[in-house]
């Protein structure tokens, strides 16, 4: 675990197999080998979890939790193992997929450029990673109340909609898009709004609560599926200018879009681009 400091140097060189990208803790694995220690009779083990206002805080061992993709901090002592306190956010097999911190530095570019891979990096439309501390692909949803009625900058999951009357503003539904071990938690709980229930890609929504953004869309792209099933990315429609929401997107896309999940782009308040799924009704060449 590298400090601030010293983590820049590291980001820079370019040799480190780098678990994470967090600068402010920067985790790096360059040799995979297996130490063993004993453990105590008083072994005490804790999972860290996300409370209500995002902080990462220690709680009670989650038996069945798959622990091996957790970082975890071991204390030893006179040669045994007394204490393991795992982090809140799995850590991911590359640093496409941040372990910790809010936001991991990987966001696409804010505003689009020369076709979808400018602004797209991630190929496939269920491929987002988790960007931020919640267990949830993409830079959160609000899970346990801690989004206020300001989105932060960074790429959510959510519905988008518009007033005609005030084509200057979009409005936006977050949802939760769970996967591996937070999304079968969330089955397991059983008290959750489940939208869509796929074991990569659980979409949640708790809690209705349109927030408001500045429409500067420059650019929709919408996916469509390849013989092989496989959901990316395929067309996209050019704004005019920002506060002009493409109202031809209805047709384009086949389906009114406000029913549909979105991932949108928020920079600085606003939203700057969205990309829909195979559900669109998109047709490339239609």
């Amino acid at each position: 675990m590298f400090l601030p400091e010293l983590a820049a140097g590291i980001l820079a060189d370019g040799t480190a197999t780098i678990i994470n990208d967090d600068p402010n803790y920067l985790v790096v694995n360059n040799n995979t080998r297996l130490r063993q220690a004993p453990a105590a009779a008083t072994m005490e083990l804790y999972d860290y979890t996300t409370d209500a206002n995002g902080a990462c805080v220690a709680g009670p061992y989650i038996d069945g939790l798959d622990h091996s993709v957790f970082q975890a901090w071991v204390e030893i002592a006179d040669g045994e193992v007394v204490t393991i306190a795992w982090d809140c956010v799995p850590l991911g097999d590359s640093a496409a997929t941040p372990g910790h911190g809010t936001s991991s530095g990987n966001l696409p570019p804010a505003q689009p450029g020369d076709g979808i891979q400018s602004f797209w990096p991630y190929g496939e439309f269920w491929n987002v990673p988790q960007l931020g501390a919640e267990p949830v692909r993409g830079s959160g949803c609000g899970g346990s109340g801690q989004i206020g009625d300001r989105i932060p900058d960074g790429l959510w999951a959510g519905r988008v909609g518009i007033d005609p009357a005030n084509p200057g503003e979009v409005w936006v539904n977050l949802l939760c898009i769970y996967y591996g071990q937070s999304a079968q938690a969330v089955r397991d709980a059983g008290t959750a709004n489940i939208v869509h229930d796929e074991p990569d890609y659980l979409i949640v929504d708790n809690n209705e609560q349109a927030r408001v953004l500045t429409n500067h869309i420059m650019a929709i792209a919408a996916s469509q599926a390849d013989p092989s099933g496989r959901c990316a990315p395929a067309g996209m429609m050019l704004s005019p200018g920002p506060g002009e929401y493409l109202p031809g997107a209805a047709g384009w896309l086949g389906v009114d879009p406000s029913g549909l999940q979105a991932w949108i782009r928020v920079d600085d308040g606003a939203a700057t681009w969205l990309v829909y799924g195979c559900d669109s009704g998109f047709m490339a060449g239609g």
